[in-house]
Formats: structure tokens, sequence, C-alpha cells
């Protein structure tokens, strides 16, 4: 899948589909609730406090609404999940804890 340079953080469109992020503030682990996004190819990257990316997860084809991304290891601050797909991009803050 092509892929687009990253953006700044936006406000999400309202006619795009959405997700959630939770626990946030979260420590351990962080949950993506993608189910507007089944059956599509999506990317889901974490960026740290400084832009510099973390974490990146290809996904085929989305085919359970939860997923669970492992942040141990990760300082506590303010960090981005950017969710990407063929057709649009979107940014979420995530806040973590410390442990």
């Amino acid at each position: 899948m092509p892929v687009a340079p990253r953006e700044s953080f936006s406000q999400p469109d309202p006619l795009l589909p959405d997700f959630v992020v939770y626990p946030n503030p979260a420590q351990n682990f962080v949950n993506l609730d993608l189910k507007d996004y089944l059956g599509e190819q999506l990317v889901i990257t974490i960026y740290s406090p400084t832009g510099r990316q973390i974490q990146q997860q290809n996904i085929d084809r989305l085919d359970q609404a939860i997923v669970s991304l492992d942040l141990q290891g990760l300082a506590a601050g303010t960090y981005q999940i950017e969710l990407r797909t063929t057709d649009h991009q979107q940014a979420k803050i995530l806040i973590i804890r410390g442990h």
C-alpha cells in the first residue's frame, strides 16, 4: 500500500469513519476500536512526542474490531496514533502515564 507523507495532527473529518483510543491515558497497552474499518487494509503508526516513528503495524485486512498495542518500554508523554487506509488518514493523541 502506498504511504503518503506524515501530516500534522488535525481534527477528524465527521464524514470519515472514526476510531476510539482507550484507555487514554494508558500505561502498558492501548486498545483501538476500529469497528468502522472492518475488512480494510490499514497502517497504524505511533509517533513519539518529538515526532519520531516508534511503532508501525500493517494490517492487510482488518478482521477484528479491537486492536491492542503494546506500550511497554515507552516513556511517559504525549504521543500520536495515526491510522491510514488507502483513502485517508486520521490521528489521535495518546497520553502515556509513567509506570
